[in-house]
């Protein structure tokens, strides 16, 4: 049944794509094409894997199942979750746990079970629960090749001690056809920023610039503890962030790295995040439990809580120049990462616009 976008109605189509990618460690898979015969307002990637188990669980284990993912049409990067570690997999899940109050894996990784689940989304609109919104769509029926580009996690990501041995990547889309592209329609960009730790700063002592020429929705934030073998999420690798408009003399937004993962649960509605406890002999391993905290090392400052609510800050305002608008952080460790994805949209490119 259709639905009805400003004086047009569109059919909704949710389909499987044809085409997968399969898992090799590390791999920089081949290019995955996506349909272009609709307007795609959601995609979901399954990460099917098969693995072998060991006692001791890694942090994020799932999460692991894929480590980048860009999304790319004639040249245009929709989504780009690329670059500098192999965590990526692990911020977009957790994105989605936020917008979606949905925990991406299928089912408990458990003794005599080598297979597992990992769903991850891709929502190009305002509101994720609906899957058919119109308020962002990818304008694959413009486009003349959208391509998803997926780069494998090594064989040791999902436990300490055991390998992925296979897996599959499957898309699925969901869309409206017969719509044509409205000027007013937004389309998703972003692309990730990661910063390596080589020393602790004063207060709010590392900038990063707040991206030119888009609606700059929101930045995500993963800060990661590089000592351990597989780095991990971690609190203490920034402690404050801040965002400043750079010819005025105060800040828009400060607060404590903590304070800010407190403001998003309330604001997201994500109670908690569990991760795998104390695990026993291999025969006696609980699987995927633990207790709840908020998400460790994991951070969004949502633009659209200070300025517009939809598209948040605009960076493309004339006259708007590079460096006008800091992002700040300290940071409290001198060894470790933090990766940003810069959450955002632009309007359509006028060659879209109608088709």
């Amino acid at each position: 049944m259709g639905r009805q976008y400003g004086q047009y109605y569109g059919e909704h189509v949710s389909r499987v794509v044809s085409a997968t990618g399969a898992w090799a460690a590390s791999a920089t898979l081949a290019d995955i094409l996506l349909d272009r015969d609709l307007l795609i307002t959601n995609i979901t990637l399954q990460a099917h894997m098969t693995c072998t188990l060991a006692a001791t669980a890694v942090a994020d284990g799932p999460k692991r199942a894929l480590q980048n993912l860009t999304l790319v049409g004639d040249g245009f990067n929709f989504f780009a979750l690329s670059g500098g570690t192999s965590q990526l997999g692990v911020l977009l899940a957790l994105l989605n746990q936020f917008d979606a109050k949905v925990n991406g894996i299928g089912a408990p990784l458990e003794v005599g079970s080598t297979t597992f689940d990992q769903f991850f989304t891709l929502h190009p609109g305002h509101n994720i629960h609906d899957k058919f919104d119109l308020s962002g769509i990818i304008p694959a029926r413009a486009l003349s090749n959208l391509a998803a580009k997926i780069i494998c996690p090594a064989a040791a990501a999902v436990d300490s001690g055991a390998n992925i041995t296979a897996g599959t990547y499957t898309f699925e889309i969901d869309g409206v056809q017969g719509v044509p592209i409205d000027p007013n329609m937004l389309v998703p960009a972003s692309y990730t920023q990661v910063f390596a730790h080589t020393a602790t700063t004063g207060q709010y002592g590392q900038s990063f610039d707040v991206p030119t020429g888009y609606y700059v929705k929101r930045a995500v934030i993963m800060t990661l503890d590089n000592t351990a073998t597989t780095p991990l999420r971690s609190d203490a690798q920034v402690t404050g962030l801040q965002v400043r408009i750079v010819k005025d003399s105060k800040p828009i937004v400060q607060k404590s790295f903590i304070g800010t993962k407190y403001a998003n649960a309330v604001a997201y509605g994500v109670e908690s995040d569990y991760q795998p406890g104390v695990l026993g002999a291999a025969t006696t391993r609980p699987g995927y439990n633990g207790s709840g905290s908020l998400p460790a090392g994991f951070a969004i400052v949502d633009f659209r809580k200070y300025f517009d609510p939809v598209r948040g800050l605009n960076m493309r305002y004339p006259g708007v120049q590079q460096g006008d608008v800091k992002l700040d952080m300290t940071i409290g460790v001198a060894t470790g990462q933090t990766a940003i994805l810069w959450d955002m949209y632009a309007p359509p490119q006028p060659q879209w616009i109608g088709k």
